[in-house]
């Protein structure tokens, strides 16, 4: 329901200024599940910027008319430039969304990557992907505690993980979910 009044608002008008622009392009990247994962794509040291070699290395695969589409909606907002070689690059080394984002493009690009979580579970041989949880009891300020640790341990992923352009050879998503799984009484 909120995608679909803020689709009708962009539509209309509702954003002018260069913010909003910026806004906009952001909602775009991260509301086409894939853009993201294209734009790492790019750091590969095989790629190539051919929309039907992309469609076909992202899992689950999507249409070469999807990947053409991230490659210029990357390019326009400024994720992904031509190096001096004339090869496309990832504008950036790491992209990182601060904890507590409450935006609504982000939490569709969330919801997008749980649901290819749960579709690797079928889709992807058991040796090439790792999903795990573990179900306890925290306190608030364990929880709190646990969040700060989470975000931590994902900056340090990123830096130590971060390598050359073409030291990679996959693209890969690590999400952290902490969520409670029983409500207080007042609050049922």
């Amino acid at each position: 329901e909120k995608n679909r009044h803020y689709e009708k608002l962009r539509k209309n008008g509702f954003h002018q200024d260069a913010r909003a622009q910026l806004e906009k392009g952001q909602y775009d990247v991260y509301s086409l599940w894939y853009a993201l994962p294209v734009r790492e794509m790019l750091a590969l040291p095989d790629f190539r910027e051919d929309p039907e070699w992309i469609a076909a290395r992202i899992f689950p695969p999507i249409r070469p008319a999807e990947a053409k589409k991230a490659l210029e909606l990357l390019k326009r907002v400024g994720l992904a430039r031509r190096g001096e070689d004339g090869r496309l690059r990832p504008a950036e080394t790491n992209l990182i969304t601060p904890p507590n984002v409450q935006s609504l493009a982000v939490r569709n690009y969330h919801r997008a990557m749980l649901e290819k979580a749960a579709a690797s579970l079928d889709g992807l041989p058991q040796e090439t992907r790792n999903v795990t949880s573990l179900t306890f009891t925290l306190r608030k300020d364990q929880y709190e505690e646990l969040c700060k640790r989470i975000w931590e341990f994902e900056r340090e992923v990123i830096e130590k993980n971060t390598e050359e352009p073409g030291g990679s050879s996959e693209v890969f998503v690590l999400g952290v979910q902490l969520f409670p799984l029983t409500r207080k009484k007042e609050e049922s």
